[in-house]
C-alpha cells in the first residue's frame, strides 16, 4: 500500500482490543488487535467522502460527549486546505469497534482555516476527573515549511513551531450537524498578566498603542457588532510599518499578511486566510493571541479558528480598530 503511514493507537473498551487508525494513501484503514503485536485489518474509510486534495496523513479518531450522546472524530491531515497547502479535515460519526460511519454533513469540514495548523494530534488517557480532548497542531504549511526565516523563531534556528495547546468540543450548528470548536486551553490563565480595557466606545477608527512592558506574547479580545453591512476592521502593526489585518463581517473573516514582514520567500506566503463566520455573529467574539512569529485567531469561543505564521522585525504593538460608528470593546493582556 503506497503512503502506509502515521498510526495512532488507543484502547477501545467496548470492543475490548486496541484500535489503530492509519494512514493509506488517500483514505484510514483500521486496525485491531488484542496484544499490540498482531493486527487485524478491520475496515477502510474516505472513499469518495472530504477532501482528497493530496495523500492522507496523521489519522486520529477519538469520542467526544455531546448533548445526544457519544460521538466519534476522525481528524485527517492533507493537501487541498480552504486557503491553500495542508489542513486538517475532520469527520463526525459513529464507531463500532470495526467500521467508521460518517453522519450527513457538508464535508469537507475544517478544524483550522488559517495557512498554518497542520498535521495535529490530540492527547490519549487524560485522567475521568479531567475529561478533556486537547490538542496541538505543527504550525507550518508545506507550501513553504523548507523555506520559512528561521531566526525569527528561535536563536538557533527552527522550522516552525507548535500552536497554542487547544481543547475540542462539539457544538450543534444550526443546519443539523456538528462543528469542531477549539479554543485555548484554561491552563494559559497562569502564565496571563491582567486585563487592561484599551477600547470601549462607539468609533469610527481608533489607534492604540499596546504597553507590552518587554513582554513578548500578549492576547487580544475584541467584541463588536457585524452584519452583512457592518463590518470590524483590525490591524496589528510596528514601526518598521509591518502589519497584518483582519476583516471580518456577519458571514466571513479575512486575515492579510501580505505585508506583515519578512514574505518573499514564498508566493503562497502573502495569501489571505478566508474562513466562513459560526456561532453568534451580533456581537461577534474575537480572541486573538500574538508572539513573535504567530498570529492565532478565535471566533465566538472557538467555533472557528485561523492560525497563521508571521515574520515581523519586531513584534506588533499598535492596533488600529475601525468599525460602523458601532460599539467595541476591546481587552489586552500580555504574556510571562
Amino acid at each position: 500500500i503506497a503512503d502506509f503511514r502515521d498510526p495512532k493507537v488507543f484502547w477501545h473498551n467496548e470492543s475490548n482490543q486496541w484500535i489503530m487508525s492509519l494512514a493509506t494513501h488517500q483514505t484510514i484503514s483500521f486496525y485491531g488487535s488484542a496484544n499490540l503485536k498482531s493486527w487485524t485489518r478491520l475496515s477502510e474509510f474516505g472513499n469518495g467522502i472530504g477532501s482528497h486534495g493530496g495523500v492522507w496523513e496523521c489519522p486520529d479518531l477519538f469520542p467526544l460527549s455531546t448533548e445526544n450522546g457519544i460521538k466519534w472524530v476522525l481528524l485527517v491531515s492533507n493537501s487541498g486546505a480552504p486557503n491553500g497547502g495542508t489542513g486538517t479535515q475532520y469527520f463526525i460519526g459513529n464507531f463500532d469497534g470495526t467500521n467508521f460511519t460518517a453522519e450527513d454533513a457538508p464535508y469537507p469540514l475544517w478544524l483550522d482555516y488559517g495557512k498554518d495548523n497542520y498535521a495535529g494530534v490530540t492527547w490519549d488517557n487524560i485522567p475521568e476527573n479531567d475529561g478533556r480532548r486537547l490538542h496541538i497542531g505543527w504550525m507550518n504549511n508545506w507550501q513553504y515549511a523548507n523555506n520559512i526565516p528561521v531566526f525569527n523563531i528561535a536563536p538557533k534556528g527552527a522550522r516552525g513551531s507548535m500552536t497554542l495547546v487547544r481543547e475540542l468540543k462539539l457544538e450543534m450548528h444550526p443546519e443539523g450537524y456538528f462543528l469542531l470548536k477549539n479554543k485555548v486551553v484554561s491552563e494559559i490563565e497562569s502564565i496571563a498578566n491582567d486585563w487592561q480595557t484599551i477600547v470601549d466606545e462607539a468609533l469610527s477608527s481608533k489607534t492604540v498603542a499596546l504597553n507590552l512592558d518587554n513582554k513578548k506574547a500578549y492576547q487580544l479580545q475584541l467584541i463588536g457588532k457585524t452584519s452583512d453591512s457592518e463590518t470590524l476592521f483590525l490591524k496589528l502593526s510596528n514601526s518598521k510599518n509591518e502589519f497584518c489585518s483582519i476583516i471580518i463581517d456577519a458571514r466571513k473573516l479575512i486575515f492579510k499578511r501580505s505585508d506583515s514582514g519578512i514574505v518573499n520567500f514564498a508566493d503562497a506566503f502573502s495569501d489571505n486566510s478566508e474562513s466562513p463566520v459560526f456561532g453568534n455573529t451580533n456581537p461577534v467574539k474575537l480572541d486573538i493571541y500574538v508572539d513573535q512569529s504567530s498570529v492565532e485567531i478565535f471566533v465566538n469561543d472557538g467555533a472557528v479558528s485561523l492560525t497563521n505564521l508571521v515574520f515581523p522585525s519586531s513584534l506588533y504593538d499598535v492596533l488600529t480598530v475601525e468599525s460602523n460608528n458601532s460599539h467595541v470593546n476591546t481587552k489586552f493582556r500580555t504574556f510571562n
